[in-house]
């Protein structure tokens, strides 16, 4: 696999400091089907709420920012998707985004071939970026699960999880990073969750992750 930590580490902290702000039984009419570019797609419960690119660019803008005043240069990407899931009290208690790279050169068939080392270091650049992102946001990592190579359906992701502190007050929240390379197709989809709620919102996390397709 190329050298992960020269073309991936600058990448990293715009997508981790994204996933620290908000934005049962199945049934195929409690989803429904979202289209994102270059041929992705997941399935989404009708419930959750879909920010719109007004509400998307604010965000973005947010992060350009923050990266800024940290002193983390900002990299060309594409927040494309984001929504949001409330629980019955109106607070955000799950939430999914999905962040396009286009100048990425690692290949699905690099992914395919990454061995334990390539898939180490991908995690070490993780955990240190999320340390960072810790410090700058004021949550802490509780348990990193670390990164594994997965097949989803007709592609090949790598998968980091882990537990984070509560920020101002509103829970533990659980995260999952799904990490595409496929050169300047490749995406991040991020989905987290509060713990408090994690019996049932981590089997509906668990089944958008499964509806990924390229």
């Amino acid at each position: 696999m190329k050298p992960i930590k020269r073309i991936f580490n600058k990448y990293l902290f715009t997508s981790v400091i994204l996933i620290v702000f908000p934005l049962s039984v199945f049934a195929v009419s409690n989803y429904k089907f979202i289209k994102l570019p270059y041929g992705v797609s997941i399935e989404l419960p009708k419930n959750w709420l879909i920010l719109t690119k007004t509400n998307r660019i604010t965000l973005d803008s947010y992060v350009h920012s923050k990266n800024e005043n940290s002193g983390f240069a900002y990299n060309s990407s594409d927040l494309n998707f984001a929504a949001n899931y409330y629980d019955n009290s109106g607070n955000v208690a799950a939430l999914i985004n999905v962040r396009f790279y286009q100048d990425i050169d690692i290949s699905q068939n690099d992914a395919i071939t990454a061995e334990s080392g390539d898939i180490a270091e991908l995690d070490r650049l993780i955990h240190d970026s999320l340390i960072k992102s810790g410090q700058i946001n004021n949550f802490s990592i509780i348990n990193w699960l670390g990164t594994k190579k997965k097949k989803i359906n007709n592609l090949t992701a790598f998968i980091s999880e882990y537990e984070r502190s509560a920020i101002n007050n509103n829970g533990n929240t659980k995260v999952r990073l799904i990490r595409v390379f496929n050169n300047k197709k490749s995406f991040t989809l991020t989905i987290s969750y509060k713990k408090s709620q994690e019996k049932l919102l981590r089997p509906i996390c668990d089944h958008i992750i499964l509806t990924l397709h390229i």
